[in-house]
């Protein structure tokens, strides 16, 4: 089986190793405020919480990712700066998308980023979507995904790793399977996002009972579904 497939890492470097293409980083700092507030006020519409600035520019780094993705009809990995690449890592990549039949996968582990799925061997997970599905630290994707992602961000702006909300939108018999399996390893939650986030303390009664009910929700699914905590 040929491999078809293009690895991009997010980044302001320019000296990158093993065949891998740069995308730049948009920074937060430099979106324009109309916009910003243009696209908060779209999500505030559709019942959704205002998005960081540094959470804008991280979709639109990834956005720039999945464009390239489908104009050229390629597979692609794509990286986010603050991951390790090592080659032994690199042929692992190269070896699971060769023998894996997939249209998302999930290739970080992730401190406190909770998934479900179902063990299929070794390290390789099936990944139930009806769970929430966060990370777009390091994953591959097929073009096929990546349009129905697209199309969905160019709607109303989402985080990048919404994946379970973007898996939501699609025809199930039109995709192939979502798995997790972790290559790369992400040993910081230290970042720009994390620290805006942490700006948002104030938290209002209903979405507590909001977040305390999804929790009793997904207990009750993953029972029914048979899946089990991944990590």
């Amino acid at each position: 089986m040929t491999i078809n497939l293009t690895i991009f890492k997010i980044t302001e470097d320019d000296n990158l190793c093993y065949g891998i293409k740069r995308i730049k980083p948009v920074w937060g700092k430099n979106i324009d405020i109309a916009k910003y507030y243009e696209l908060n006020v779209a999500r505030q519409s559709v019942g959704l919480s205002i998005i960081s600035p540094s959470e804008v520019g991280c979709a639109f780094a990834h956005i720039s990712a999945l464009e390239h993705c489908i104009e050229n009809n390629i597979d692609i990995v794509v990286i986010e700066d603050d991951i390790s690449i090592s080659q032994v890592q690199i042929q692992r990549l190269l070896g699971l998308v060769k023998h894996l039949e997939y249209s998302f996968i999930h290739l970080c582990k992730i401190p406190n980023n909770d998934l479900y799925g179902k063990k299929i061997a070794g390290e390789t997970w099936k990944l139930n979507m009806n769970f929430p599905v966060w990370g777009a630290a390091a994953y591959a994707i097929t073009p096929q995904f990546a349009k129905y992602v697209l199309s969905s961000q160019k709607r109303i702006l989402r985080r990048a790793d919404e994946w379970h909300i973007f898996h939501s939108e699609i025809s199930s018999s039109e995709l192939k399977g979502f798995y997790y399996f972790p290559i790369f390893h992400h040993l910081s939650m230290t970042s720009h996002i994390e620290n805006e986030r942490k700006v948002r303390t104030y938290v209002p009664l209903r979405i507590h009972i909001k977040n305390r009910l999804n929790s009793f929700i997904n207990k009750f699914k993953m029972l029914v579904s048979l899946s089990r905590k991944i990590q």
